[in-house]
């Protein structure tokens, strides 16, 4: 490849990487985006996904002083202000900018609750199970930013695995791929999607005992290029996820459904040696969090009464049951605690008491244990950056010429309660907000900064 040379080169054709060239090139700037893939359409989760664009739950359109305040509740204060505040004013926007690029989001069938109202489509709602590599509704909003952006001018380079930022004066200048081509550029922006994808980071700051509910394409390497060149960080332990069968560790038709949130409602979590350590009632995310950050990660068992598996169990597009037998999961039943101690080794005392917390009612019924794990889908944590995507530095202030937005990005989710705010949404958000950023930084585009401040005062 020959070397290119551009305003703006973005990191990973994802969410975030097209809503950012394509509002990049709009302002003028001479943009090039780079995939690890050979096709313009990348391997990551947005490609995945079922395209549910929700903000924390709550209509984009939500009021941005309740988004506010519901995002600091959720992460218990530990998100980073600028970037919520950046994220409530904007979201709205985001979401009708997807528009323009060809999206069309409704309901899923008997939608109720707000997150559940706008799903790309047409959606792959309760379609199918398995690795499957989806070409749905992601796939066909991924072409038409490609259509868009190339008829506009704009450079795709696939192949291209960046693993090095060129620096120039302290400030950042361009990227070099594992095979050594360079792109030079006057900014950088990292969308790579985060590092669930990477076993060995994964394992540093999360656990080493989990499925990856995710795309395997998110492999920390704009995390890793950035920290090289002094980016700040968040806390890099929360992450979006579920509780799976631990059978989905080795048996691909368990992934990445059925999740088990339905049966926490009624139900209990126990490690091998029979104790509760874990608050079910706080919900799923967070049940998965701590199960990963526990010594128990890869030797619990989720319990339930024979009733709540007959009612909670039939719950959800994949429900639990009969989903996970039906697909070869391990179910242990039992008559009552000391036959489940002893199918399952664990003490009879400790077992006792914690299935005390099960509907006394329902005990005498059964009991039924699924082996549990936590499944990631994707890292919270990621690059500090600023309100516009900007990256800050460890030492002091932002490092010039480097942006970051997505799943690459930190500051606006997680937290003690891995506090959930939407992967779309942030993606989207973020990569519209970087875009302008840069045309603001490099000089390009002055309306940008009008709107955006516009924007932020809504």
């Amino acid at each position: 490849m020959r070397e290119i040379d551009c305003d703006l080169v973005v990191v990973g054709a994802g969410v975030a990487g097209w809503v950012a060239a394509c509002r990049a090139r709009e302002l003028g700037l001479d943009v090039a985006i780079v995939e690890a893939d050979e096709e313009y359409v990348s391997g990551g989760n947005g490609r995945l996904s079922g395209g549910w664009f929700h903000a924390a739950y709550r209509s984009p359109d939500w009021a941005p002083d309740k988004l506010r305040e519901e995002v600091l509740r959720i992460t218990e204060n530990t998100a980073d202000a600028e970037v919520v505040d950046a994220w409530t004013c904007n979201v709205g926007r985001a979401y009708r900018y997807l528009g323009t690029l060809g999206a069309r989001f409704g309901p899923i069938p008997e939608a109720a609750l707000h997150y559940q109202q706008n799903v790309l489509q047409p959606s792959t709602y309760g379609v199918e199970m398995g690795r499957r590599w989806r070409t749905g509704a992601p796939y066909a909003l991924f072409e038409a930013a490609h259509r868009r952006f190339s008829a506009a001018d704009g450079r795709f380079v696939g192949g291209f695995r960046g693993t090095e930022l060129i620096e120039v004066a302290s400030s950042v200048r361009g990227i070099v791929s594992s095979t050594g081509a360079a792109i030079r550029a006057r900014a950088v922006l990292l969308c790579d999607g985060g590092f669930q994808g990477n076993p060995e980071l994964v394992a540093r700051h999360i656990t080493n005992c989990y499925t990856l509910r995710g795309s395997a394409s998110d492999r920390g390497d704009a995390l890793t290029m950035a920290t090289a060149v002094g980016a700040a960080v968040t806390d890099l332990a929360p992450f979006y996820g579920h509780l799976l069968s631990r059978d989905s560790v080795t048996n691909d038709l368990l992934w990445p459904e059925p999740a088990l949130a339905q049966l926490l409602e009624r139900g209990i979590i126990v490690g091998s040696d029979g104790r509760r350590f874990i608050d079910e009632q706080l919900g799923d995310v967070l049940a998965a969090n701590q199960l990963a950050w526990s010594s128990q990660a890869g030797s619990s068992w989720c319990v339930v009464t024979e009733p709540t598996w007959a009612r909670n169990g039939t719950i959800g597009r994949f429900p639990p049951n009969p989903t996970l037998e039906a697909h070869g999961a391990t179910i242990i039943r039992a008559r009552d605690a000391p036959e489940l101690s002893a199918a399952l080794g664990m003490p009879l005392d400790a077992l006792l008491t914690s299935v005390a917390r099960l509907p006394i009612a329902e005990v005498p019924s059964g009991l039924v244990a699924i082996p549990v794990i936590a499944g990631i889908t994707f890292a919270m944590g990621g690059i500090h950056v600023d309100g516009g995507g900007r990256v800050r530095s460890s030492r002091d202030g932002v490092i010039g010429g480097l942006y970051a937005a997505g799943g690459a990005m930190g500051g606006l989710q997680g937290g003690p309660s891995a506090g959930y705010a939407g992967g779309w949404s942030e993606a989207a958000t973020f990569g519209l907000l970087a875009a302008e950023s840069v045309a603001v930084d490099l000089g390009q585009h002055p309306v940008a900064a009008a709107q955006t401040a516009h924007a932020s005062e809504r």
